[in-house]
């Protein structure tokens, strides 16, 4: 039995900013993706639990400690207030990603950018179009879900999320086109 992994291709350059010049380049057009709808669920648990934690937390600050019972009190509940604020920083950092993160693809000069950010935070990949191959769509949950993915150097890269093929087919036929390479053909894959 033989498994197939993946491994993520290494862009030439990563950047980290707070800033973005598109100035000069060509977008490749991408839908969105739509996470909001997670994002409102996550944030509704993150304040149901955060009060939870709030509702332990307050009286702890204000127990007196005469005897070891008490000690042993309060050292169960602030040991158990500990690892639910593990849980609570989780789902805060989830909501935060799910609400906030967004991702942008475009062409500047001889690179493919690649844009994923985090509110104002941008992280550029960027990708030398001369060594892209195999620009193709991949499915990706159902016949009409697919995934724009390319090769570059040892490995594989996805640009955005599953979306229907006809999305997929302009942002692949856009990269394509704006890259100059014909061997960057987007082909169906099963």
């Amino acid at each position: 039995m033989s498994s197939t992994s993946r491994q993520l291709a290494r862009p030439e350059r990563i950047r980290f900013s707070l800033f973005d010049d598109p100035a000069g380049s060509t977008p490749v057009p991408l839908p969105s993706r739509r996470t909001w709808p997670a994002g409102i669920v996550l944030a509704v648990l993150f304040a149901i639990f955060g009060g939870i934690a709030v509702k332990v937390i307050v009286p702890l600050l204000g127990h007196d400690v005469d005897t070891v019972g008490d000690l042993v009190t309060v050292l169960f509940q602030g040991f158990w207030v500990l690892g639910w604020s593990v849980g609570v920083l989780i789902l805060f950092l989830l909501a935060v990603l799910f609400l906030f993160y967004r991702e942008s693809v475009r062409i500047k000069g001889n690179r493919l950018v690649h844009v994923p950010r985090l509110g104002c935070l941008r992280i550029f990949l960027e990708y030398d179009l001369a060594k892209i191959r195999n620009l193709r769509l991949e499915n990706a949950g159902g016949p009409e879900r697919v995934r724009i993915r390319f090769d570059y150097g040892d490995g594989g890269v996805g640009l955005g999320d599953a979306m229907p093929r006809a999305a997929a087919e302009r942002g692949a036929r856009g990269a394509a086109f704006l890259s100059g390479t014909t061997r960057s053909r987007p082909a169906a894959s099963a």
